[in-house]
């Protein structure tokens, strides 16, 4: 084999590369603090709390329709101290799910619906009927709050002045 060829670089990088790995393995953690435990980690308030104290939290909601008719609909929400997630079936039975991880199922006959809720949030249809219409939606709800009231000086009012000032002109004809 010719020395600079793609497969002996490929072959070098990956000596290179696994020779590394024990070196990284020995390197000290990137934080000083100890992990914390999967109990306590599950305990901890969900969202996000950005600076200025603005808290987002988030709410899932995915709804699958069968030929006009609910057959599922799951809510999964994060926010305050808690995650919480439920889903209502066609029957209009409501079962409380893990938030932490769970699927709810739905099951006639040629279509299979399951929706994930947990550290991944998602949906699988699988349909094997004929002459179906399955509907289906995802929707992200955000709420803000703890957002200060917009100042004089903040960008809102900045973005807005020239249409007041073009108002202006325009009434007095200038």
């Amino acid at each position: 084999m010719k020395i600079g060829t793609p497969l002996h670089l490929a072959t070098a990088m990956a000596s290179l590369a696994m020779s590394s790995v024990p070196a990284l393995a020995q390197q000290a953690a990137p934080f000083s603090a100890q992990p914390l435990a999967d109990a306590e980690l599950a305990e901890l308030r969900g969202g996000f709390m950005l600076p200025g104290g603005i808290v987002i939290d988030l709410g899932v909601i995915m709804v699958t329709d069968l030929n006009g008719q609910r057959l599922l609909q799951t809510v999964f929400r994060i926010g305050g101290d808690q995650a919480t997630a439920s889903s209502i079936a066609s029957d209009g039975t409501v079962t409380q799910l893990d938030p932490h991880g769970a699927v709810s199922v739905a099951d006639v006959s040629g279509l299979t619906v399951k929706h994930i809720v947990g550290q991944s949030v998602g949906s699988v249809i699988a349909n094997t009927g004929n002459g179906n219409v399955v509907d289906h939606q995802i929707s992200v709800d955000l709420t803000l709050s703890n957002v200060p009231a917009l100042g004089l000086g903040s960008a809102a009012f900045r973005l807005q002045s020239p249409g007041i000032d073009a108002s202006i002109l325009r009434a007095t004809g200038g």
